[in-house]
């Protein structure tokens, strides 16, 4: 008789989020960078008003 063995994988590539409609690493990651780039841009823009304050 003949036996098969059945391995089961513990690390699985595709794991389930732990919440339905969870944002991975990635995506925070992006959200992240977006703030940082919208605060970078905002600083800028005040930069230049307060130039042409002092200008004119």
């Amino acid at each position: 008789m003949k036996t098969t063995a059945c391995i089961r994988q513990k690390y699985t590539p595709d794991q389930p989020l732990p919440f339905p409609n969870a944002a991975t690493r990635h995506q925070l990651f992006g959200k992240l960078l977006d703030l940082a780039l919208i605060a970078v841009c905002g600083m800028g823009m005040a930069a230049a008003v307060l130039l042409l304050l002092v200008i004119a």
